[in-house]
């Protein structure tokens, strides 16, 4: 029969066990906040409204981007009223009025759609020479990405690379919660709280990213590693103590 001793030592190791579960676990899928997306991928065509944060980006195959695709990805949120899109990457083939290579980005209203950027043909070169950012003007943004003749100067262009994030608008009674949002300094408007010191510029002045910020990624990589550290070294231990004793009666 075993002993009290050695079943509460059993029990200890079970809720040691939880709880790291529910701590380090937690932690590391924290640091995961802006979720990716390739085009062409899985998800063509499709709607995404489940996370807060997003980069999408253009699917390289030999150093240039994919040839003959026509894929987009409409991105909706419940909780802010508009979305706030930088160009951290631009890089395509350029021809009279984008009419081979393109990137389009829309405001869709009540499947009306309409084009957040500037032309009325889509984007397209070798520079930035354009906006680095660009404002929807509602809560449904769709990014279309359009391609013929990708390797046809064997030129490696790679493509575009989006950083999207929802905001709040700054007006009269908009609430800015400080346990879920960050408020940019310049424009006012309100991110997500992940948002804030994650390594990405999601604030026009860069305020989201101060001097000598630790990223959350760091701090929950820390986190999570010394938890998980801590439990194996006291689980040993309980181990030990089961295993090295006689506590039968």
């Amino acid at each position: 029969m075993a002993s009290p001793l050695r079943e509460w030592l059993s029990i200890l190791q079970t809720v040691l066990s939880v709880f790291v579960f529910i701590v380090a676990l937690p932690c590391a899928v924290y640091a995961d906040k802006i979720k990716e997306y390739e085009m062409p991928g899985e998800t063509c065509g499709g709607v995404v409204e489940m996370f807060d944060q997003y980069k999408v980006f253009s699917k390289l195959k030999d150093g240039t981007y994919v040839p003959d695709t026509d894929c987009s990805i409409t991105f909706r949120t419940h909780d802010y009223d508009r979305w706030y899109i930088r160009v951290t990457g631009f890089n395509i083939d350029f021809t009279s009025r984008c009419n081979e290579d393109k990137l389009l980005i829309y405001n869709i209203e009540k499947e009306v759609q309409d084009l957040v950027i500037e032309t009325d043909y889509g984007l397209c070169g070798t520079t930035k020479s354009l906006p680095n950012y660009y404002y929807t003007k509602n809560d449904t943004v769709k990014v279309q990405f359009v391609t013929n003749n990708a390797n046809t100067n064997n030129h490696n262009f790679t493509g575009f690379e989006l950083l999207i994030t929802p905001f709040k608008d700054k007006r009269e009674g908009a609430y800015c919660d400080v346990d879920d949002g960050f408020r940019c300094k310049l424009s006012g408007k309100c991110i997500p709280k992940d948002a804030f010191c994650n390594g990405e510029y999601q604030c026009e002045d860069a305020s989201d990213e101060p001097t000598g910020c630790v990223s959350h990624a760091s701090k929950s990589a820390f986190i999570s590693g010394l938890v998980l550290h801590m439990a194996w070294i006291l689980s040993w231990q309980i181990t030990r103590l089961i295993s090295d004793r006689d506590f039968t009666l």
